[in-house]
């Protein structure tokens, strides 16, 4: 059943609820039901907050009495959701939502978290990134249990890009994104994954998540980190991968792709073999003709029910066009 909002009763029906009140002890009851309402309402007015980086930057600049920085501080234990938007006006025009990085780990009931905009361009943005990726670190098995922040965090989704031309971001310290343990749904977008990337976590630390859903697009996908990034969690469910057209001017400068093709995609994709349900695969770059097929049979991907790629399955089991 959908719940009324609290905050949409008509001023004249509440005058007239207390108009017809005569009893002072009724006047008492109706005070102690507001106050309850009023709890009530608090609790679902900031389950979810929108910040604009544009108005956050004024507030914080001005010293402002409301908005969202005195909801960080004086309701920071309501707050479940948070939708960061660095959207203003264009996409060359966006700012850089990680400028909510001092806030991220003062909100202890933070179950999902979604960023859209440019990635840090100045050097006090660059200071925000460094303060997300610490925060993500220290909500990572790389943080002992005991200090670790963001422990309810479920739900992450990163549509970032930079304001130049390949406007693509580099995983680099933000490799942590993928250790925090508890996390099940991440979504990445506009990302530059670098087969160095997440080559030094140990063995320890393998088939340790409770990922389920990971989406990986519009991106340049390294095949060697994405082995390392699917060797993490323990029972993925669903896996969305989108590549980026190779070659041309528009790589990220210093990255380069090793040659793959089927054979290498598919080992990768083992790893979670036995979980999977749900793999869709487009735009993966040089297709290098190889004696191994792609095969999704039964025996290797028992859970698979869903396949939609650009390479054929090799088994037959899934039709392809």
């Amino acid at each position: 059943m959908e719940t009324f909002p609290l905050n949409h009763l008509p001023p004249e029906l509440i005058a007239h609820i207390v108009s017809a009140v005569s009893n002072p002890k009724d006047l008492r009851d109706l005070r102690l039901a507001n106050r309850a309402l009023n709890e009530l309402a608090t609790r679902e007015l900031f389950r979810e907050v929108y910040v604009h980086i544009d108005r956050l930057t004024d507030e914080v600049e001005e010293q402002s009495l409301e908005g969202v920085v005195k909801i960080f501080e004086k309701y920071p234990h309501l707050v479940q959701g948070l939708d960061v938007d660095g959207y203003f006006g264009a996409r060359y025009d966006c700012l850089c939502p990680f400028e909510c990085a001092p806030y991220l780990d003062k909100l202890p009931n933070l179950q999902w978290v979604e960023m859209y905009g440019t990635y840090a361009s100045g050097w006090s943005e660059e200071d925000y990134a460094g303060q997300v990726a610490g925060v993500l670190r220290r909500a990572s098995l790389l943080t002992v249990p005991a200090e670790r922040v963001l422990r309810g965090l479920r739900s992450l989704n990163l549509n970032i890009f930079t304001e130049e031309d390949p406007q693509d971001w580099f995983l680099g310290a933000f490799s942590a994104i993928f250790l925090i343990p508890q996390l099940q749904h991440l979504s990445l977008k506009g990302l530059t994954l670098c087969s160095t990337d997440l080559a030094d976590i140990p063995s320890t630390f393998h088939h340790q998540t409770e990922l389920k859903f990971l989406s990986i697009t519009h991106s340049y996908i390294d095949i060697q980190a994405l082995h390392h990034i699917l060797s993490l969690p323990r029972a993925l469910t669903h896996l969305e991968l989108s590549h980026k057209p190779p070659g041309g001017t528009r790589r990220p400068p210093g990255w380069h792709e090793e040659t793959c093709g089927p054979g290498d995609l598919r080992a990768a994709l083992a790893q979670q073999g036995l979980s999977v349900e749900v793999l869709k695969i487009a735009r993966w770059p040089r297709v290098r003709i190889e004696d191994s097929a792609f095969d999704l049979s039964v025996g290797g991907f028992p859970r698979l029910r869903v396949y939609e790629g650009c390479y054929r399955d090799g088994s037959g089991r899934f039709a392809w066009s």
